[in-house]
C-alpha cells in the first residue's frame, strides 16, 4: 500500500483517481486523524477507482493498493481540487424554454451518479401538452439525455446516439408539467482533461 498526503488551504471539492493498465486499483481517503472517509474500487473504469468528496480545509491522506491479490504494477494518481463553497451539484443549472440552447462542460463538479456517471440538470416546464425535440451534442464524449418528471419521477425517456455519431436526441409528446433534462456522460467516459470552471 502507498500513502500520499495533501493539504487543502481552503474548503474544496476534491477528485482523486487512480489509473493503471497493470493494477486493479483500490483508493481510500483518510482525514487528518486517520479515519477513513471514503473508498472506491472501480468507479472510474473497470479497474480504476474514483473518489469525489467535498472537504473542509485541512490535511488528508490517500492510500492506494491493488484490489486483488496481485503483486502490483505501475499506476498514476491524479488529484484535482476546486476551492470555494460546496457546489450545488444535483440542482438544475438553468430553466429551459422552447427554442432555447444551453452550452456546458461536464466535469467532476457536476452531479455524481451511483452508476459512475456525471450529469447536469436543466428544468423544463410545459404549460400545455407539447411535442419536444431534445438534442444533446458533443464532440468530446458520449452523452445520454433524459427527461424525468418532478417530483421523484421515473425516467420518461433516454437516448445514447440517435442524434448521429455520439450525439443524443429525444423526440416525443409530453403532457404538461415540470420535467428535468439530464445530460450525462456514459460510464467512465468523463475526461480528466475537461476544462474546470
Amino acid at each position: 500500500m502507498d500513502y500520499y498526503t495533501f493539504t487543502l488551504p481552503a474548503d474544496a471539492l476534491v477528485l482523486a483517481v487512480m489509473t493503471s493498465s497493470e493494477v486493479d486499483g483500490f483508493l481510500t481517503l483518510f482525514d487528518g486523524n486517520g479515519s477513513a472517509l471514503r473508498s472506491d474500487d472501480n468507479s472510474y473504469g473497470a479497474n480504476d477507482p474514483l473518489i469525489v468528496q467535498y472537504l473542509p480545509a485541512g490535511t488528508y491522506k490517500l492510500a492506494t493498493r491493488a484490489a486483488s491479490a496481485t503483486v502490483g504494477g505501475l499506476y498514476q494518481v491524479d488529484l484535482r481540487t476546486v476551492t470555494g463553497p460546496r457546489p450545488p451539484l444535483c440542482t438544475p443549472k438553468a430553466t429551459m424554454t422552447a427554442g432555447a440552447t444551453v452550452t456546458g462542460v461536464l466535469t467532476y463538479t457536476a452531479c455524481q451518479y451511483t452508476d459512475k456517471t456525471f450529469a447536469d440538470f436543466y428544468q423544463m416546464t410545459l404549460t400545455a401538452d407539447a411535442a419536444i425535440d431534445l438534442r444533446l451534442n458533443s464532440s468530446e464524449f458520449q452523452r445520454l439525455p433524459g427527461a424525468a418528471r418532478f417530483p421523484r419521477p421515473p425516467v420518461v425517456d433516454g437516448d445514447d446516439d440517435s442524434g448521429g455519431r455520439t450525439n443524443a436526441r429525444i423526440t416525443r409528446n409530453l403532457a404538461s408539467g415540470t420535467y428535468y433534462i439530464v445530460g450525462q456522460t456514459l460510464p467512465a467516459t468523463i475526461p480528466l482533461t475537461a476544462p474546470i470552471p
